[in-house]
């Protein structure tokens, strides 16, 4: 489907803010991506945050699922031009279609549903970037990581079901922890700080039954 002279013009304005922040090796592999553009648009929309990771590498996402904007993606900067695409295409994904909150309530999900969530929508993430990174393979004019081309042959073997294993095992694009600790890590914090909040509600009101019984005891 031909792009609209609207959307054109966005493109435009887009990359011209990617290419300032992230050099014209960078902006040109996104303009080779239909997929991509779209969903810079999209963000662009939301008002997503695209920022440097200044003397870092990988990526990461600050977003809510029940209010997607004003979320932030961060690109470390010591990442070739086209691995820091790939992790844009990633964290793209997370913003704009992710549905794992950042902060889980205990009280309405369990662990082991909160991990399969997660799981699953890194596991599309990467659908999601493989997809990009077959866009820019198909021009003939990208080098492609190796990695990134052992995923695009995982979704084409075994699509979602191989690349959701994948994620079990893998590592994330900084740090040491793989995802399903990562994700573990974020659940058990949040209910170790229910656990004290209802310690010190169970605290509070055993404080005023006992001033209560020593006000009745006095009067």
């Amino acid at each position: 489907m031909a792009q609209s002279n609207s959307d054109k013009t966005l493109d435009v304005e887009i990359i011209a803010k990617l290419e300032r922040q992230f050099g014209s090796r960078f902006a040109a592999i996104v303009r080779d991506s239909p997929t991509l553009r779209s969903d810079l648009r999209k963000a662009h929309a939301l008002g997503v945050r695209i920022k440097r990771w200044n003397g870092k590498t990988g990526a990461y996402c600050r977003y809510y699922p029940t209010d997607r904007r004003n979320a932030y993606i961060s690109i470390g900067s010591l990442d070739s031009p086209m691995m820091k695409v790939i992790y844009l295409a990633h964290e793209c994904y997370h913003v704009l279609y992710g549905t794992t909150p950042a902060l889980p309530d205990p009280r309405k999900i369990s662990r082991k549903r909160y991990l399969s969530m997660a799981i699953g929508e890194e596991a599309r993430a990467i659908m999601r970037q493989t997809k990009v990174a077959n866009e820019l393979w198909s021009t003939g004019k990208h080098a492609m990581p190796a990695w990134q081309l052992n995923l695009m042959l995982m979704e084409l073997t075994g699509g979602y079901k191989q690349l959701r294993e994948y994620v079990l095992v893998a590592r994330q694009s900084f740090g040491m922890e793989t995802y399903e600790q990562n994700y573990g890590r974020i659940w058990d914090q949040a209910h170790r700080k229910l656990n004290r909040e209802r310690q010190l509600k169970s605290s509070s009101s055993l404080s005023r039954r006992r001033a209560n019984r020593s006000i009745s005891k006095a009067a």
